[in-house]
């Protein structure tokens, strides 16, 4: 015997990070660099025109120290476990608030140097709630206005939210993929937010057509893929000059396809029905919980830049 949907779980190991920028310092009107209460520089995100990789993925001639472009594979074929996306608030200490736009699956409440979780998995401590007097504090001017029921979850209030801002709560997603040349058992993942996420979703879906209408079967394993900086774009404020990344299949590898010359696994790990019509699971991947940067401010020394 076995416990139930363990056997549905399927993540290989975090190898790395792949970043879309570099932490710079931030100066004063004299030049001289800004330090915060603990005596540390205050640093600010600058994007880079490459992707900021580890040196064991440098170290490869096709890739070298400044990539603009990747080629890379998915390890993983379900959308929610290549791409797991979700609304997300972090303040200096971690994950705050997240969200699918329906329900709050994940919240934590910060008093002081105490926190404490509310809601997990989507499921409300409501006898938590009621004596901390976090519902009070949510349905005043100030507070997040979201106390209302929604089964026995709290409501997302998304866009009508008032902490939902680019530097706030924001839609973050994390996409997930090996990278040709590297031989490790596990993935990489890099993280982006808001019209970045919407493309790369779109992307992968589109790729997914392309390969189901060629070879017979709608999967984004089994075939090469490139990742691309393209760019740039202002997105105003300190955000100026955003390269943005694009996901495509490998020309190459597409021609192939096209001419018959591609020949997919008999044995996959999922069919047509697991892609398209598997059954609802919880909407929260707990990995979101641990590996994304921690606040989205230019002032925190713990976000990774990853716009």
């Amino acid at each position: 015997m076995s416990i139930k949907g363990m056997k549905d779980v399927y993540r290989p190991k975090k190898i790395g990070r792949i970043g879309l920028g570099i932490k710079v310092p931030v100066e004063d009107g004299h030049g001289a660099v800004k330090m915060d209460k603990r005596g540390e520089p205050v640093t600010r995100p600058q994007a880079t025109d490459y992707f900021v990789v580890p040196e064991d993925v440098q170290a490869l001639p096709e890739i070298g120290a400044k990539p603009k472009r990747l080629q890379i594979y998915f390890l993983m074929d379900r959308e929610e476990e290549v791409f797991p996306h979700n609304l997300m608030l972090y303040a200096g200490r971690g994950l705050v608030c997240m969200g699918d736009g329906e329900r709050v699956l994940y919240r934590r409440h910060i008093e002081g140097n105490e926190s404490e979780v509310l809601i997990y998995g989507g499921v409300a401590k409501w006898e938590v709630l009621k004596r901390n007097g976090v519902l009070d504090q949510w349905a005043s001017a100030e507070g997040y206005s979201t106390v209302e029921k929604y089964g026995n979850t709290v409501k997302c209030l998304y866009r009508e939210c008032p902490r939902y801002k680019p530097t706030m709560c924001r839609p973050t997603g994390m996409l997930r993929f090996a990278i040709q040349g590297i031989v490790r058992q596990g993935y990489w993942q890099m993280t982006v937010h808001l019209n970045p996420m919407v493309q790369l979703l779109s992307q992968l879906r589109h790729g997914r057509e392309l390969i189901e209408q060629y070879c017979g079967r709608p999967t984004i394993m089994h075939a090469d893929w490139q990742l691309e900086l393209t760019g740039p774009v202002n997105m105003g404020g300190f955000l100026k000059n955003v390269y943005t990344p694009e996901l495509e299949l490998d020309p190459a590898w597409m021609t192939r396809a096209m001419e018959g010359r591609v020949k997919l696994p008999k044995i996959d790990r999922l069919t047509a029905d697991d892609v398209y019509g598997a059954p609802e699971e919880l909407a929260m991947d707990s990995e979101m919980l641990e590996e994304l940067p921690y606040d989205p401010t230019p002032e925190s020394e713990d976000d990774e830049l990853e716009f």
